[in-house]
């Protein structure tokens, strides 16, 4: 691996991504290993759903 490649993981790694409490949850499960979820959309819990659209596309997470 080049040293700028590592450089630049090294920094992704240590910068924080902004992101909203939908991805935050995403990612916090993807991170636990969790690949399929089950749910009951509706209110409140539409604007975490709509945030699992990229998750979906990228086949980390499926429902």
């Amino acid at each position: 691996m080049s040293e700028s490649k590592a450089l630049d993981e090294r920094q992704a790694a240590e910068e924080p991504r902004p992101m909203k409490g939908a991805q935050m949850v995403w990612e916090a499960l993807v991170r636990e290993g969790v690949d399929l979820i089950f749910g009951h959309p509706g209110g409140a819990i539409l604007p975490t759903y709509d945030a699992l659209s990229p998750y979906e596309a990228e086949g980390r997470i499926h429902h």
